[in-house]
């Protein structure tokens, strides 16, 4: 019978033996189904465990297994050099990346905000969690309980009318509002105020009141004016009121518990 080379299982005949082969020429068959076998997993020194499944998992692996993973956390190790350059960072920080890929990080916000979008290259920047339109504070004035005379033409401080503000955002803008009770003793008196921050004139118009008066009867009104502001600040601003009469008649603010000045924080 044939009696094929055997070395490698790729070598072995399934055709061998025939039916017609002699039984002696058997051990032969046997003897090189062994050899086949040691030679093909050389290194098989117990019992293998693993399913026809696991074992195919390695299907279609074109280089050495070990390599590839020491390929891979190489590849990790290079990350965490890259990394290093995080140093500077506390606890809580957010890691982000520039345009380069280069990372960098974000100190942590206070309770409350918002992570924004800085755009591309730019790192994002914790910023007051409400929304567009939305009021994030009301300041309003101490009222006085003194009624003050305007009766010049020159700008004058309104007594009371003064408060102090603080932005959360440079993108916050100030809705200033103010309301006073004016008396006005003589014929076509009349009223005009503006608003000043920090010492600017802020105002381009000025609003003003203006009275009837009538022989000895003194007339009562009311003169209010108020103002968008967009400070671009977040440091302290400080607003006031200022008055003056028209042509020198004789006006009075009546005390301030009577009117009422506001400043309100709107969220960009």
């Amino acid at each position: 019978m044939a009696i094929e080379t055997f070395e490698f299982i790729d070598d072995l005949n399934a055709a061998n033996p025939t039916a017609t082969d002699n039984v002696s020429e058997g051990d032969d068959h046997l003897r090189g189904l062994k050899t086949t076998l040691k030679n093909t997993f050389p290194n098989v020194t117990g019992a293998i465990n693993a399913t026809e499944t696991e074992l195919n998992y390695v299907d279609g692996v074109t280089s050495a297994i070990q390599t590839q993973l020491d390929t891979k956390l190489s590849s990790v190790a290079d990350n965490s050099v890259t990394l290093a350059k995080m140093a500077g960072g506390t606890d809580g920080n957010l890691i982000t990346y520039d345009a380069s890929g280069d990372p960098a990080y974000v100190t942590t916000g206070t309770s409350g905000q918002i992570l924004t979008s800085g755009g591309t290259g730019v790192a994002p920047t914790f910023q007051a969690a409400a929304g567009g339109g939305k009021v994030l504070q009301l300041v309003w004035a101490t009222p006085v309980s003194a009624n003050q005379d305007i009766s010049t033409t020159t700008w004058t401080d309104v007594t009371g009318m003064t408060l102090n503000i603080t932005p959360a955002a440079t993108t916050s803008k100030i809705f200033v509002y103010c309301n006073v009770i004016v008396y006005f003793q003589e014929a076509h008196s009349g009223l005009s105020m503006r608003i000043d921050r920090g010492g600017s004139v802020i105002t381009s118009q000025v609003s003003g009141g203006y009275g009837v008066y009538d022989g000895d009867e003194t007339r009562r009104g009311s003169s209010s004016i108020m103002f968008y502001d967009a400070p671009s600040s977040t440091s302290q601003l400080t607003y006031k009121i200022q008055a003056k009469s028209y042509s020198a008649k004789d006006t009075e603010l009546h005390e301030s518990s009577d009117g009422y000045m506001y400043a309100f924080e709107i969220g960009a």
